[in-house]
């Protein structure tokens, strides 16, 4: 009998249309373990970002979406505080698409409900990137294979 490795059983089943291998860390740090993911914004940006299904929305970097301009779409949702790493932050919600870029499959597009720090002048974000629960990992199937270091995505 022939074994059949766990991506085939998730793509034939139709649960996964596309697989991404992800790397435990963000390249040129050293930290923790973390699941970290190739993403595009707005269709222009490829940057790595951090899947948490902790994180409450997906937080992007503010000067990467005042980059995109007219492609990040305001939403009329008061600001909200976020508290990121034991600091206090507020921030707007913003929509954009965000596209998971996979290694075999089809890419994921998601038009994603993310969270925009507001920063005072002359301050700048050191924090990373995330993909979270809300208005992005809530509106697809995923699963996670950590043996083989894999993340297995389609849209739901």
């Amino acid at each position: 009998m022939v074994a059949v490795h766990f991506t085939d059983d998730l793509r034939a089943c139709g649960f996964a249309t596309g697989l991404a291998r992800s790397s435990d860390n963000l390249p040129g740090r050293v930290s923790a373990a973390h699941m970290v993911l190739t993403i595009r914004i707005g269709g222009i940006i490829t940057t790595q970002a951090i899947l948490d299904t902790g994180s409450p929305w997906c937080i992007l970097n503010p000067d990467m979406v005042a980059i995109l301009g007219d492609l990040v779409e305001e939403t009329h949702v008061p600001t909200e505080s976020l508290l990121i790493r034991r600091i206090h932050y507020q921030g707007r919600f913003a929509r954009v698409a965000i596209r998971l870029l996979v290694e075999a499959g089809t890419d994921l597009d998601v038009e994603a409900t993310a969270w925009v720090p507001i920063l005072s002048v002359g301050a700048a974000w050191d924090v990373l990137d995330f993909i979270g629960l809300e208005g992005f990992l809530q509106v697809v199937r995923f699963a996670v294979d950590p043996r083989e270091n894999m993340r297995y995505v389609a849209g739901a």
